[in-house]
């Protein structure tokens, strides 16, 4: 079965949001599409991360876990060592998205545009992340409360191509299918 994430949806194509994450007081998580479309405003800590590119995330739902084992080799309880993570494709080259995949502290902004400092290492703190897309009339979204930016992959500076920021976002990423009840006003039963 084929699933067309995004395709058709000019409000759903590519929706990539953060926001800073703080454990105090955790961001509350959309679980709608009018609840995703509504993240992002004047007042709100939300930010669109980037654009993505038509390849789309890919995601890694389930990290790694060990069995702790007793004597006679049974499990007694495991213990993840990895956590999940997504591969997000940010095809923006603007600050926000810049913010998103290096981490704010190496974005400074100057008088004619930004400049970014990967000279020491990653910058990236946790933040909190959601992707969106639409298959049909149902809403797709994906979720990590608490995650950070663990991989840029290589980026190719290619004359005919796009920059693709691959990122690899780690933490416990969540998924919600939302099928938004429409009322028939014209032909009510």
């Amino acid at each position: 079965m084929e699933i067309n994430v995004a395709v058709g949806h000019e409000n759903a194509s590519g929706m990539f949001f953060h926001a800073p994450y703080n454990p105090a007081s955790p961001n509350a998580m959309p679980t709608t599409g009018a609840a995703v479309l509504a993240l992002v405003g004047e007042s709100s800590a939300w930010k669109i991360a980037g654009a993505i590119s038509e390849d789309g995330p890919s995601w890694t739902p389930f990290g790694s876990t060990e069995g702790i084992r007793l004597w006679d080799l049974s499990v007694a309880r495991t213990v993840e060592t990895e956590k999940g993570s997504m591969t997000i494709p940010v095809i923006s080259t603007d600050a926000e998205s810049m913010k998103t995949v290096f981490g704010s502290d190496a974005v400074a902004t100057t008088t004619t545009g930004f400049t970014v400092d990967a000279s020491d290492g990653p910058k990236a703190k946790e933040e909190s992340f959601v992707l969106y897309g639409k298959d049909g009339g149902d809403d797709l979204i994906w979720t990590c409360q608490h995650g950070m930016v663990t991989e840029i992959a290589e980026v190719g500076l290619t004359p005919t191509g796009a920059l693709i920021w691959n990122i690899t976002v780690t933490g416990g990423w969540k998924f919600t299918k939302d099928t938004p009840v429409t009322t028939n006003t014209t032909n009510p039963q």
